[in-house]
């Protein structure tokens, strides 16, 4: 049908907005995966050099792209090089001297480094036991954090630092998600529609209403995800006319992790978007029917000549 054309041109849209998020959020995913390579291969030789470990991630987050907060490197208790004790608040270990190094930008954009606290009451769950008992890297559910004084929208990117195929640490990234956040509201599906972007967790990264930003979805749009008709469905628009509402999920490579951008159109759209590519359709019909009759002439004109 003619509102099927302008529906699927509204997809393919939406399929090209998941393709870009995608590449955003799996470039930096791949960037941790390199460093966590880096520092597997430094732990498996049999001299460990604790000062080398910390100050090369520490350059790796002086090269790190804006939205990038900070970098962990956190390992098990004894796991580093046996001799925790013998480290004992060293500059990148903890007062058992566990090394836990966490480096973080300062206001002035210089590198800081703090020790991490690696207890379950400050929240290790996610971002450190998972990837190290699954063995495999995680994109945490999205969470605000506070920032020089703002609360701020982030993600961590935590891959397992391996010894032999066993994982004994992790390399993390915390990624600021405000930049994705205006990108995202900032498109226009057809002109006029809206995007939106769910994270981990059933999370919202991005939406148009800006006080759901960091809120867990409403349990319609979870039912909608989860058994999703590949037609999309009709909901009642912000201006309370029908708008189609589609989704597209996003892997990010590496990860189970799966992330979805959904998308909003007024029908009133797609019937003036079918109504405009039937018209040039119609003008394309005539024009070609008006090509053929003269080439037509042209030849007959051409064999009626002595």
């Amino acid at each position: 049908s003619e509102l099927e054309g302008s529906r699927q041109l509204f997809v393919e849209t939406l399929a090209s907005n998941a393709n870009t998020i995608a590449q955003s959020i799996g470039g930096v995913t791949q960037e941790t995966g390199m460093l966590a390579a880096s520092v597997s291969g430094l732990v498996s030789s049999h001299i460990i050099d604790r000062e080398a470990l910390g100050d090369m991630a520490a350059r790796a987050l002086e090269m790190k792209r804006d939205n990038v907060v900070g970098h962990a490197l956190a390992f098990e208790p004894n796991s580093l090089d046996g001799h925790d004790a013998s480290f004992a608040s060293h500059k990148y270990s903890d007062s058992t001297g566990r090394f836990v190094p966490y480096f973080f930008f300062k206001p002035d954009g210089s590198t800081g480094v703090d020790k991490l606290v690696m207890t379950a009451d400050a929240g290790t769950a996610s971002w450190y036991d998972q990837p190290l008992h699954d063995n495999k890297a995680v994109v945490t559910a999205p969470y605000l954090y506070p920032i020089n004084g703002e609360s701020v929208l982030m993600t961590t990117i935590s891959v397992p630092v391996r010894r032999a195929g066993k994982a004994i640490g992790v390399v993390t990234t915390d990624l600021r998600l405000t930049s994705l956040n205006s990108a995202v509201v900032s498109l226009k599906p057809l002109g006029n529609g809206m995007v939106g972007l769910i994270g981990t967790g059933n999370i919202w990264v991005a939406n148009s209403n800006a006080a759901l930003v960091g809120k867990p979805v409403d349990a319609e749009t979870t039912a909608f995800i989860a058994n999703k008709d590949k037609n999309g469905r009709f909901v009642t628009g912000p201006d309370g006319t029908p708008w189609l509402e589609d989704a597209r999920f996003i892997s990010i490579p590496d990860t189970d992790a799966k992330w979805v951008v959904i998308g909003m159109v007024p029908r009133a759209t797609l019937v003036q978007k079918a109504s405009v590519t039937r018209n040039r359709m119609l003008v394309g019909a005539i024009l070609s029917f008006a090509l053929t009759m003269a080439c037509i002439w042209f030849q007959a004109q051409s064999l009626s000549k002595p």
